[in-house]
């Protein structure tokens, strides 16, 4: 770490998931993995915690990020006995989870042993092509329950979202931020979808010509990796600086906000002020 003292430790309590989402690796480790009983492991909560503890005292750790695709998603032992001995380590730490693994009585244990915010994965907020085209079986009444048991704790909350997945359309978008306005969530996050070999959805795009064979995916924080007709690269990245606001922000000001999603003159500079709007209002 080139001398400097780490403040954050990122601990792996789970690797692999259960589920089979097609933009995600672990759908690949499955179909690979699927004639040997699948591809999951978790190491020993005990371990973990022995492992935290000697972390903490080494590095002078303030926070701790828990490495788990889906951190509930898991036995109901398990999670009573990190709940039970977590608090030997003591420092706030944030994880993933997904929308139903959500319930009153594991929201209640997190917050009991220190669980500072946790962040949630809508991902799309259109039924459909959530259920057809990304493996996500649940419904929108589902995401919604879960976000509300969120709400009435004092754990910070995030939504997960990605946007640019293939066949996917503006409108297709807007479903997403229309249910993260409806769920009011804190935190709303947004990625762009990368084609990374070894997900099923990475096929479909060299299917359909959006990427080549030996194309290699992009870094899913910077930019989209495709450019599909429905949907052009520009477009998708204004969308993307975009999506918070037309969240947060009412409608009627939605106009003004989608002339911040042009890399103009005029709309970076509308973007600006929005963003500090933003910050002021929603992040201070």
């Amino acid at each position: 770490m080139g001398g400097k003292i780490s403040v954050t430790g990122t601990f792996e309590m789970n690797r692999g998931c259960p589920y089979t989402c097609t933009f995600c690796i672990n759908s690949g480790f499955h179909s690979l993995y699927e004639n040997s009983g699948g591809y999951y492991r978790e190491q020993e909560i005990p371990r973990l915690i022995d492992e935290m503890l000697e972390k903490k005292e080494k590095y002078n750790l303030s926070f701790v990020y828990l490495v788990a695709e889906s951190f509930l998603t898991t036995t109901r032992k398990r999670i009573e006995e990190f709940g039970r001995l977590y608090p030997q380590v003591g420092l706030p730490f944030w994880v993933e989870a997904r929308p139903e693994s959500i319930s009153k009585d594991k929201v209640d244990l997190l917050s009991s042993c220190g669980c500072e915010g946790i962040s949630v994965g809508v991902e799309s907020g259109n039924e459909d092509f959530r259920v057809r085209m990304l493996g996500r079986n649940l419904s929108n009444a589902r995401i919604i329950e879960a976000f509300e048991i969120l709400s009435n704790s004092d754990i910070r909350v995030s939504a997960n979202n990605i946007i640019g997945f293939p066949d996917e359309t503006r409108e297709m978008i807007f479903d997403t931020i229309e249910l993260d306005r409806q769920i009011n969530v804190q935190g709303v996050m947004v990625s762009f979808f990368s084609p990374y070999r070894g997900c099923t959805l990475r096929e479909l795009c060299e299917t359909k010509g959006y990427i080549k064979e030996d194309d290699i995916a992009g870094d899913y924080r910077l930019g989209p990796t495709m450019d599909m007709p429905q949907l052009r690269r520009e477009e998708l990245i204004g969308l993307h600086r975009t999506f918070p606001l037309y969240v947060k922000f009412p409608k009627h000001e939605w106009d003004d906000i989608r002339r911040c999603e042009q890399n103009t003159p005029v709309g970076n500079t509308l973007f600006q002020e929005y963003s500090r709007r933003y910050i002021e209002q929603f992040m201070s």
